[in-house]
């Protein structure tokens, strides 16, 4: 079912997906799946929502591009002993 025409690897990798991002919410995370505004204080202010638009339709379609499957916000670590951080998760 993994390989070959018509696999359900998508279908793994969406349920995964969703499963992750129910687990964070459920322990108090500030968790968001597929954020598109991961780089828009680097874009001109004048073509941010084009790109943003551009974004929201790549993330629909699975082409290219950077975009997290998972994005957390704040996390803290404390093995890590390194205070807040933001995750990205793909």
């Amino acid at each position: 079912m993994y390989l070959g025409a018509g696999h359900g690897r998508f279908t793994l990798h969406h349920e995964l997906e969703v499963m992750f991002y129910r687990i964070a919410l459920l322990v108090g995370m500030k968790a968001c799946r597929q954020p598109t505004d991961m780089f828009s204080s680097a874009i001109n202010p004048e073509r941010r929502e084009a790109w943003h638009t551009a974004q929201r339709e790549a993330a629909k379609e699975h082409r290219g591009g950077v975009i997290f499957d998972l994005f957390v916000r704040a996390l803290s670590l404390p093995s890590r002993n390194v205070g807040f951080v933001d995750q990205g998760c793909d």
